[in-house]
């Protein structure tokens, strides 16, 4: 092989590995989204009770993870309450999961905003950080 052709291969390879590490914006994980025997495939849910965020924690806040929860459960006039978060459930390139569950405002006991839309709960002022410690809610003096 000649070297302009090692090089132009390992360029290529460089730049293909480094696609793959990109970071992933945070979204909705559904399970057997793919599996082609469900009656489900390729069919948006009439209505949902829980929400599952897929991201990675490093380029990821907490707001941002909330607000793909809170518009998963909005499409189904829902608020989107914070449950936990764990590493089992979604893949490497975005492993934490996000818990949600989808409650009906009135239930909830949110309060409705000024618009008369429910008021969504703010996100969670934690987050699994890169070394996978989970930090503690941050103190608030007044």
């Amino acid at each position: 092989m000649r070297t302009p052709d090692a090089i132009i291969i390992t360029l290529v390879l460089g730049v293909v590995a480094a696609t793959g590490c990109a970071p992933t914006a945070p979204y909705v994980y559904k399970q057997a989204e793919f599996d082609r025997r469900l009656p489900t495939f390729n069919r948006e849910p009439t209505d949902i009770s829980a929400v599952v965020v897929c991201y990675g924690s490093r380029k990821t806040s907490p707001e941002q993870v909330a607000a793909v929860a809170d518009a998963e459960c909005g499409k189904f006039g829902r608020v989107a309450i914070f449950a936990r978060q764990d590493y089992q459930r979604c893949p490497v390139t975005t492993p934490v999961a996000a818990y949600y569950v989808c409650e009906n405002p009135a239930r909830s006991g949110e309060r409705p905003a000024r618009d008369g839309s429910p008021e969504l709960p703010s996100a969670p002022d934690w987050i699994i950080s890169p070394s996978g410690l989970t930090l503690e809610p941050k103190d608030t003096e007044e």
